[in-house]
């Protein structure tokens, strides 16, 4: 009970201060707009506010707030561009970061929900995968167009949960086409507690190495997914793929240092209508055939039909040890020095 009622402080406090202070960094500022201090910088990138993969994306123009951090370095260096999940930025992302920088990277935490006026996504239908990529996109555009003269070229994308979908979908090869400009090849994805389950209709590889880490505890991602495509594609993709002991979703996040029950977490229930895949068309449907996933209302009912409320997340020093240990060690063996 006491987990329950400190979790409604926490999410009622976070409501009041978005409710008091609606606006983000770069609110009805364009994309050359930039807020300097020294090293450390949010960046305004133009993306597109659409829910699909196979949307138009010169359309729905927003301007998204990117939080830029560079290494005390006058040599170019590699670039990590970190992806939250449902639950926004946390402190442990900025522990991820600070451990990049400690090697020389620079990082960039992208700001998915405040220019679309959500704090936390508590319904999965508000702020899409494509959403997220679209992000993405414009971040590496922005890098390209500001700051070619300090990043060396390499650049390596990972995403937590939510965030972690997104980044899984450009082991696509259509995908990675229509959203990562030509002049960039990416040297890594990672998806960190994340749902491995999205299939694709007409599959072919990008060829991007990728990182998996799940939980073996984990009720709202569960491991298993992960660990099926791992076997799957194991033999012809550069895949490491790691599930950690007794681990819960949300391991390496101290806000849930005494576990929590979210009675509202949507979790997916496992069936053909609610299994998910990417056709041909790059639109996200069911693989009955019965639900398109490419408009908010298409989302919602999805939603509606094909999850169930409620997850435990937890904590756990030991898990979070590991799975630092495990992306900093990867980031490293891809990122390759002069």
């Amino acid at each position: 009970m006491f987990r329950i009622i400190f979790l409604f402080l926490f999410l009622g406090l976070i409501t009041v201060v978005a409710s008091l202070n609606p606006y983000h960094a770069c609110y009805h500022k364009d994309s050359t707009t930039i807020t300097h201090k020294s090293d450390v910088f949010t960046a305004c990138v133009t993306s597109s506010n659409t829910f699909d993969y196979n949307y138009d994306n010169s359309q729905h123009h927003l301007s998204v707030p990117v939080h830029f951090y560079f290494p005390k370095s006058s040599n170019k260096v590699p670039i990590i561009i970190i992806s939250h999940g449902a639950g926004g930025i946390f402190q442990f992302h900025h522990n991820y970061k600070d451990i990049f920088l400690s090697n020389g990277f620079a990082v960039a935490i992208i700001d998915h929900f405040s220019p679309r006026n959500i704090a936390i996504d508590f319904n999965f239908v508000d702020v899409s995968e494509a959403m997220m990529l679209s992000d993405v996109s414009g971040t590496l555009k922005h890098l390209i167009n500001y700051y070619s003269h300090r990043i060396n070229g390499q650049i390596g994308y990972i995403g937590w949960s939510k965030g972690g979908i997104s980044s899984l979908s450009l082991r696509s090869k259509k995908i990675y086409d229509k959203y990562i400009p030509t002049n960039i090849k990416l040297s890594f994805l990672g998806g960190i507690y994340t749902y491995c389950g999205v299939s694709f209709e007409d599959y072919q590889s990008s060829n991007t190495p990728l990182l998996l880490i799940s939980g073996e505890m984990d009720g709202i991602t569960p491991s298993k997914y992960c660990e099926n495509l791992y076997e799957d594609y194991r033999d012809d993709e550069e895949i490491e793929y790691h599930q950690l002991e007794n681990a819960h979703h949300g391991f390496d996040n101290h806000a849930f240092l005494l576990g929590a029950y979210l009675p509202w977490q949507p979790t997916l229930i496992k069936s053909e209508t609610c299994t998910i895949k990417i056709n041909d068309s790059l639109m996200t449907v069911n693989e009955a055939g019965t639900y398109s996933l490419n408009d908010q209302q298409s989302r919602g009912e999805f939603v509606e039909v094909c999850t169930k409320k409620g997850a435990f997340v937890k904590y756990d020093t030991s898990s979070k040890n590991k799975s630092q240990k495990i992306v900093s060690e990867f980031v490293k063996s891809k990122f390759k020095f002069n």
